[in-house]
C-alpha cells in the first residue's frame, strides 16, 4: 500500500467512526423516548421549553424519536450518509436553538430531554455536546467518499486538462 491509499483508508475510517458515534448517540437518545410512558414524559419536557403550547407537545414527543432513529440509521449506513447528515444536522441545529432560547435567554431551569427521563439540565453543556456532535457529523460526511468515487481517483478527476494542439503553419 502506498501513502495515498493509507491516507484514504484513514480518512474513511475516521468518517465511519464519526458516523457510528453520532448515529449511536442518537439511537441511544431515541430509545429513552420510545414508549407510552416515555412519550408522555418527553411531551412534558418539550412543554417546559415554552416554545410550543402544551396542547401541541404530544405529536412532536411521539414523532421526534422515530426521526432520530431514521436519521441515525441513515447516517450510519454509508450510501445514505448525506441524507442522514441533513436529518441529524437539522435536529442538532434545532436543539441548539431551543436550548439557547429556553435555558439561556429565558433562564428556564429545565431538563434537556435529550435521552429521556435521565437527561441532565439544559444549558451550555448541552449546547457544547450538540456542537461536538454536529462537528463529528459534518466530519463523517465531509470525509466520506463512496466506493465509485474512490475507484476514479476519489472524485478529483472531473475534467482532465488536455494538451493544447500545435498551431498550424
Amino acid at each position: 500500500m502506498d501513502a495515498t491509499s493509507n491516507n484514504r483508508t484513514l480518512l474513511q475510517t475516521i468518517s465511519h467512526v464519526c458516523a457510528l458515534a453520532v448515529g449511536g448517540y442518537f439511537l441511544y437518545a431515541a430509545w429513552g423516548k420510545i414508549g407510552p410512558d416515555e412519550a408522555r414524559q418527553f411531551a412534558i419536557e418539550i412543554g417546559n421549553y415554552k416554545i410550543l403550547p402544551v396542547a401541541y407537545t404530544n405529536i412532536p414527543a411521539v414523532i421526534m424519536p422515530f426521526i432520530e432513529v431514521f436519521g441515525a440509521l441513515a447516517l450510519i449506513y454509508p450510501p445514505t450518509r448525506k441524507a442522514g447528515s441533513i436529518i441529524i444536522g437539522g435536529l442538532l441545529l434545532f436543539f441548539i436553538c431551543a436550548v439557547a432560547y429556553s435555558a439561556l435567554y429565558l433562564g428556564l431551569k429545565i431538563s434537556c430531554g435529550c435521552t429521556g427521563a435521565d437527561s441532565g439540565a439544559a444549558g451550555w453543556s448541552t449546547i457544547g455536546r450538540n456542537v461536538v456532535l454536529f462537528a463529528a457529523m459534518f466530519i463523517s460526511n465531509a470525509l466520506y467518499r463512496p466506493a465509485s468515487a474512490r475507484a476514479v481517483g476519489a472524485g478529483f478527476e472531473v475534467n482532465p486538462v488536455l494538451p493544447a494542439e500545435p498551431a498550424a503553419e
